[in-house]
């Protein structure tokens, strides 16, 4: 990656193991893990929110500390009820307030644009226009 002058790895819906957050603080690369979900997150769905909630209070545990761990998405291309994308992230945040956190990668295919209340976005593009 740095050959190739990048210094940031997305892990699209999925967390990488602990030998990749332990090469990465030693050459300096930014990680962004993401919890494992790519489609609709809604406040019906509580049984999906808690599942997301406690794998992110996981990754959390288990890689916080590292200093490659810097920026966490909720997932790929999400949708559903804003509320309860934010009350996700406020959790987190609250666990952990060292990281930059995204309601998601790609969300609503971007066309929202930036969301108050993400700390980074990435998207394949912004707005409708």
């Amino acid at each position: 990656m740095q050959e190739y002058g990048l210094n940031h790895c997305r892990f699209h819906s999925w967390c990488p193991p602990e030998a990749c957050f332990e090469a990465a603080d030693r050459v300096g690369i930014y990680l962004q893990p993401e919890l494992p979900i790519w489609g609709e997150i809604t406040e019906a769905g509580k049984e999906l929110t808690d599942f997301l909630l406690h794998d992110g209070e996981k990754i959390q545990g288990e890689y916080s500390n590292h200093a490659s761990f810097v920026l966490f998405a909720l997932g790929n291309e999400l949708s559903g009820d804003m509320n309860t994308l934010k009350c996700l992230v406020e959790q987190f945040r609250t666990m952990e307030g060292r990281h930059l956190y995204a309601y998601g990668s790609n969300n609503f295919l971007g066309w929202k644009g930036h969301i108050p209340g993400e700390d980074f976005l990435v998207t394949c593009r912004l707005g409708w226009w």
